[in-house]
């Protein structure tokens, strides 16, 4: 690399310096720190972040806990790397010097890349401002996350140490390269991109082989390349063995994951890839105190003439260069690389369009994929640079040849001239402030600081944090943060935050449960709810703001309920925080509970709003095999819910005439009682207009086919049967004040159509079809939301509805459905209708809520984003009535359900000493320990976990070291079962000499091999060289 550094390669480099610093100059806000949209904040905390990356395997701080499902490994280099620089800057600048070093290095990287190929400097100086200054790189850093900035920043140096080492490979090169890629590791912590570079790898490495069969070089790269990334690869290949249906099941992922790719396509046609625009055109946030493009201003730069003609000059040069590296057997291989990555952001052009069409119809693919900008963009545009320095060299090359040698100086000082004024005006945003997003420079209250320098003295605990109101997790703050969080970078205890919703179900189902209590206003319930996710703290940010109404956030009401409980208490205020403390009923230690007795529940249900087993019989297990209580039974009807996928339930609704059918699916083959509770809210029949109360039918409970009326003489009776094959009650249509019922279409019809997104004003259209028995309304969409609202005020919210719609899904995407509380302006459901082609029926329940609480609003969203996408969905009808939620909730089969063992099973921990040195391991030492006790740790359940039981002597430290953390080799591990639907158990031995349960991840080995064979590999590597030298 000496060459590489001579004087004129200097002086280049100093002036691309100059330019780049110029740049972040200009777009800097001093005394504020860059941060919002999604951002990693490890300088808030380095220490605490630097040792979850070296213990990555299990990430403790995100909600209930998870394996790795990014490459959170791959952040180590980072962020030793940030932390350095932590010593020398202030705190609050160094994300931003890190951006503007990113930006610099990228720049810097793809001159020497093209040096090395073309050995131009002057073509490779415009191929560095290219890819400094392209709108392309825009798009990727405007609102810039650290996994993009390391990408942008070093992929083209991996690039060059790839041919660097392959054509002339010695062992002081592939150092260099494995360097590189060790460093450059930290932009996997999004995994997809390496999948990406992969592809690139191979491309480039076969072609290397059919050009030159040089097997040996291939292999030693793929191998240096390999290590340099096994610390993390291995943690996330275990994810995707074990969980990663976790990511595609997730309610914001089924909602909006469709969305984001259609938005891609809409920028796939061959003008918007010519200038490589990408769907941040579209992307929408606070712009200048209001709603918009955050793009606006390069919106309008590409609106104007000159700006485009510039764009297609320079994918002109691009053009030239991609032919003349088609004819060059050395560089052909660029052209190729770029062909197959421009194919594959070619959405919406013929005829690469076929191919991703194909490549799309793979399920998998698609999930991967779903976002093709963010992981083709910037590859696509390094292939681009390299391509327009080619480009640049032949039309150099020809001028050269046609102008008289005296006129070479003039000539070259008319071509830099010309090309900078083209970059500039080409760029004219960066120069005005304009290549991040203005929205994320910000200041951040002293609150926080406080919060997190409190934290650090708290021993390890969960805190649950609010308001929680959006689908997406992101939040808004008075202070002008806006994004995913930041709280857990400074905070080393577990968050329950939504942003990690999408990587483990089960924080969704916390998010179900506590959201169900707090806005029922049901502190008992509340109380359940942390009890059975062990949170000690709980924490109110009054800064954070509604993105829709203010009292959506619900602080008030939380505060007062929180007030109610005499377990929970206010512990410290920080400005606008608010921190309370829990006192727990099941007491914990370092996420370690132990329970005497626990409850055996038959059935597991995906998705619910109460736990009713917890509620009545704590702590729980649905494995049967186990030699827990004789407690066992099972709730029929606790899986009510209905805000996700209509296809994912564990209960069926029919129409029968008068009644509503609600069947279940469990069974059961134990001899027992069939609980029918007391009916605490029956049903009632309100006349709307005379406000009478009428005569109502009864429920009528089917079990075993046999009918059981319940009338009065019947709530509250426990009814033995020998076994249970099905169960059914039957609810009849109660109408009056309390019910909805659309009795015919045209009354909608009349109203006009209404666009529910102002920024896609396309066509909309609403008509009255007729079916053989009935009509119904046609909506029509092409690149608009074409929106139907039913308004329904009188519903008290003190009673339970069930909604049914009857719909036909015609083209594009199915109808999607929002209820929205008219209270708290909360969106209580949120998804969409069935997407079959017959007509269907489709069932959603909404619980109670406030007790005083009154009406709703159904939004019916008919939505279609492209200009070529035409989406149509037939609403025949649509009926509310009340619904016994909370009868049918209560219903169980098993042992009477009045034997209740929740407070007698608790094991006091004084006796008990917890180490826990990281997220992956505990030591749980204790001599009271009971046999054929429960030992629980509150982490989601996975099967990586074991625990072994071990004999601690205090004699000898190095054996109790050894016992500790390789346990495996002195003991077999405890039987390990799942407890109260999420968390970890271990069945203490009946006879033990064991005085210590050792309990680790396994997984987690993974890293430390990894760690361990690079750090190995590139010791040999050094070695090697040196001895040669």
């Amino acid at each position: 690399m000496k060459k590489l550094f001579t004087n004129s390669h200097r002086i280049a480099s100093g002036v691309l310096f100059l330019i780049a610093f110029t740049l972040v100059v200009i777009n800097y806000r001093p005394g504020a720190i860059l941060s919002g949209w999604d951002n990693l904040h490890p300088e808030f905390n380095c220490q605490t972040n630097i040792k979850r990356a070296f213990f990555s395997g299990w990430q403790e701080y995100q909600g209930l806990g998870l394996p790795a499902g990014h490459g959170h490994a791959s952040e180590l280099p980072r962020e030793i790397i940030l932390c350095s620089l932590g010593i020398i800057f202030p705190q609050a600048d160094l994300r931003y010097i890190f951006f503007s070093i990113s930006l610099y290095l990228g720049s810097l990287g793809i001159y020497f890349l093209t040096y090395f190929l073309f050995r131009s400097r002057l073509s490779s100086f415009f191929g560095s401002l290219f890819y400094l200054l392209h709108i392309a790189t825009v798009q990727l850093l405007f609102a810039p996350y650290e996994a993009f900035m390391v990408y942008y920043a070093l992929l083209p140096w991996m690039v060059v140490s790839i041919f660097y080492y392959l054509r002339y490979p010695t062992k002081k090169r592939l150092l260099f390269l494995f360097l590189i890629h060790s460093i450059g590791s930290s932009q996997f912590y999004i995994p997809t991109l390496f999948l990406v570079y992969g592809i690139v790898l191979g491309i480039i490495l076969i072609y290397h082989f059919i050009n030159t069969r040089a097997l040996r070089t291939i292999i030693n790269s793929i191998l240096a390349i390999s290590i340099a990334n096994l610390y993390w690869l291995g943690l996330f290949a275990y994810y995707i063995l074990t969980n990663i249906g976790s990511q595609k099941g997730a309610h914001v992922n089924f909602l909006y994951s469709e969305d984001v790719f259609l938005k891609n396509v809409e920028f796939g046609n061959l003008h918007d890839l010519i200038l490589l625009k990408g769907f941040m055109f579209k992307f929408t946030g606070l712009v200048n105190n209001g709603y918009g493009y955050i793009l606006k201003d390069w919106i309008a730069h590409f609106e104007q003439w000159h700006s485009v003609v510039i764009g297609y000059i320079f994918f002109f040069i691009i053009i030239i260069g991609c032919i003349k590296s088609l004819f060059s057997n050395k560089n052909r291989v660029f052209s190729i690389l770029f062909i197959c990555f421009f194919t594959l952001l070619a959405l919406d052009t013929s005829p690469f369009s076929f191919v991703n069409t194909l490549l799309h119809s793979n399920a998998l693919f698609h999930q991967i994929f779903r976002n093709p900008f963010t992981k083709f963009g910037n590859i696509l545009l390094l292939f681009e640079a390299v391509l327009f320095v080619r480009g640049c060299q032949a039309i150099f090359s020809t001028l050269s040849s046609l102008a008289p040698v005296h006129n070479a100086i003039m000539q070259k000082t008319a071509l830099v001239s010309l090309f900078i004024a083209l970059f500039f005006v080409y760029s004219l945003p960066s120069w005005r402030g304009n290549l991040l997003y203005s929205q994320l420079f910000i200041t951040y209250p002293k609150d926080y600081e406080q919060l997190f320098s409190y934290f650090k003295k708290q021993a390890s605990g969960r805190i649950a944090n609010f308001p929680q109101y959006a689908i997406d997790g992101w939040s808004t703050y008075s202070w002008g943060y806006y994004g995913s969080g930041f709280l857990w970078y400074g905070v080393e205890q577990p968050i329950l935050d939504r942003a990690f919703d999408v990587w483990n179900p089960k924080n969704e189902q916390y998010y179900w449960e506590i959201s169900h209590a707090i806005y029922s206003r049901d502190s008992s319930l509340l109380e359940n709810v942390l009890d059975k996710y062990d949170i000690p703290w709980i924490l109110i940010d009054k800064s954070i703001i509604g993105s829709y109404s203010p009292h959506a956030l619900y602080v008030d009401e939380l505060t007062h309920l929180l007030q109610e409980s005499s377990r929970i208490s206010l512990q410290n205020t920080f400005g606008n925080i608010l921190l309370y403390k829990v006192a727990p009923l099941h007491q914990s230690k370092s996420f370690i509970r132990v329970h005497s007795l626990i409850a055996k529940n038959e059935s597991k249900t995906p998705w619910y709003w109460e736990d009713k087993t917890f509620q009545l019989k704590g702590p729980y297990t649905t494995d049967l095999s186990i030699n827990a209580s004789d407690n066992q039974g099972l709730f029929l009807f606790q899986g009510l819910f209905t805000n996700r996928n209509v296809n994912e339930r564990d209960f069926s609704i029919d129409e029968m005439g008068e009644y509503l059918r609600v069947s279940s699916s469990i069974k059961s083959n134990l001899e027992g009682v069939l609980h029918i509770p007391t009916n605490q809210q029956p049903l009632e029949n309100i006349d709307a207009v005379s406000l009478q109360t009428q005569k109502t039918s009864d429920l009528v409970v089917i079990a075993n086919s046999q009918q059981i009326s319940t009338s009065a003489a019947q709530f509250g009776a426990n009814i033995p049967l020998q076994k249970l094959d099905s169960l059914a009650v039957l609810v009849p249509k109660i109408g009056g004040l309390y019910s909805y019922k659309l009795d015919n279409n045209y009354s909608l019809i009349s109203s006009p159509s209404k666009n529910c997104n102002t920024l896609n004003e396309g066509y909309i259209s609403k008509e009255i079809v007729e079916y053989p028995s009935e009509s119904a309304i046609r909506l029509t969409s092409i690149h608009s939301n074409n929106c139907l609202e039913i308004p329904l005020p009188q519903l008290s919210q003190n009673k339970a509805y069930i909604l049914a719609v009857k719909s036909k899904h015609v083209q594009g995407k199915p109808l999607s459905i929002r209820i929205t509380n008219n209270s708290s302006r909360r969106t209580e459901l949120e998804t969409y209708l069935s997407d079959s082609k017959d007509e269907q029926t489709s069932y959603f329940i909404l619980p109670q809520r406030e007790p005083h609480g009154l009406g709703y609003t159904i939004l019916f969203d008919n939505v279609s984003l492209l200009q070529n996408q035409k989406t149509i969905n037939d609403f025949i009808d649509a009926h509310v009535f009340q619904f016994p939620y909370r009868f049918l909730a209560n219903m169980y089969y098993g042992q009477d359900a009045s034997t209740i063992i929740d407070e007698q099973n608790n094991v006091p921990l004084d006796n008990l000493e917890v180490i826990h040195p990281n997220p992956s391991q505990y030591l749980v030492l204790s001599h009271s320990l009971r046999s054929s006790s429960i030992l629980e740790l509150t982490q989601t359940f996975n099967k990586g976990w074991y625990a072994y039981p071990i004999a601690v002597e205090s004699g000898n430290p190095l054996m109790a070291s050894l016992k500790t953390n390789l346990p495996y080799l002195f003991s077999k591990p405890l039987t390990h079962i799942e407890l109260n639907d999420w968390s970890n158990g271990w069945i203490l031995p009946e006879v033990s000499q064991a005085n210590a349960i050792s309990i680790i991840y396994i997984p987690q080995i993974l890293e430390y091999l990894g760690i361990g064979i690079a750090f190995c590999y590139g010791a040999w590597l050094m070695f090697f060289h040196q001895r040669r030298r």
